[in-house]
């Protein structure tokens, strides 16, 4: 398994015996950010890849029906000055309608070559068209989940930027030469959040939540369809790593008793998920706004 930073796609901490380094050059979040900003970002995020999923399997299905199209009109225009070739289209057409509805007990059929060649072509739009849909709907998969990862982490960062006193609690040690490397305070101060959000993410979002829970008094598994809500972190690990495929892991953790063929991601999935990950997005920054109210986030 490839080690990744993100929710969900490892479960546990880091290798424990690997030596871990702070790094100098950190990330900064623009100037001005606020948890209002954060979530305007998501919420745009989720619009986005809604439309997209809206748009894009349009245009692809408009751009196939032309190609379909001109395949027809090239064939009928030739079987028109070609008697041999309309005779054999109209007879392939019929064949191959018998052969579909299993009229045909052959494995095969014989049909002429150029008839062949454009019904290949015509059995290729059908599977691009098909297999598009599904990539679009898997990586938007995991495009949301990720994006989601992106808003708690940039939450929890400008948490621990203006409130310090969030990481007084946590125990975290540094050797000398890894304090030798900070020109000041501030350098540290943000490793020192880095290595915190680094250790967290690395985790599922179980873990994650249990986090929420003991730092910040606020439970992930309380809010509305929290099962739908985690079963989609476990969906994209199994999309990532098992090429969608139910294994032990997905089972205990989402309580799943289905077969083991391939888990698709359906239009009707995708669509109920962005809305799951809007209102987690809502009722978590409202807990937040409410929890660090009167505080300049």
């Amino acid at each position: 398994m490839t080690k990744r930073k993100g929710m969900g796609y490892l479960s546990g901490n880091p290798n424990k015996n690997e030596t871990e380094h702070f790094s100098v050059k950190q990330m900064k979040l623009p100037p001005g950010i606020t948890y209002d900003s954060i979530f305007s970002d998501i919420r745009n995020d989720l619009i986005t890849l809604k439309n997209l999923n809206l748009t894009i399997p349009k245009l692809i299905e408009k751009d196939m029906d032309e190609e379909h199209q001109k395949i027809n009109n090239y064939l009928l225009k030739k079987s028109k000055s070609n008697r041999q070739l309309k005779k054999d289209l109209v007879r392939t057409t019929k064949l191959m309608k018998n052969f579909i509805d299993g009229k045909i007990s052959k494995k095969s059929i014989t049909i002429h070559a150029e008839i062949a060649e454009f019904l290949m072509r015509k059995a290729e739009i059908i599977v691009f068209m098909r297999e598009s849909n599904i990539f679009i709907r898997e990586m938007s998969m995991l495009y949301l989940t990720t994006k989601f990862e992106e808003f708690l982490r940039k939450m929890l960062l400008i948490t621990f930027q203006k409130n310090k006193g969030c990481l007084k609690t946590k125990q975290k040690t540094l050797t000398f030469e890894e304090l030798s490397c900070f020109k000041n305070i501030n350098e540290l101060e943000r490793a020192m959040i880095d290595k915190e959000l680094d250790t967290l993410f690395y985790q599922d979002i179980e873990k994650i939540n249990e986090y929420l829970k003991t730092s910040f008094k606020i439970d992930l598994s309380k809010y509305k369809d929290w099962n739908l809500f985690k079963e989609r972190f476990y969906r994209r690990n199994i999309l990532v790593h098992n090429n969608g495929f139910p294994n032990d892991i997905y089972k205990i953790k989402t309580g799943y008793k289905g077969s083991n063929k391939k888990l698709n991601i359906s239009k009707q999935y995708l669509n109920g998920s962005i809305k799951i990950f809007d209102n987690f997005s809502k009722k978590f920054f409202n807990d937040f706004q409410e929890k660090f109210k009167g505080k300049t986030l």
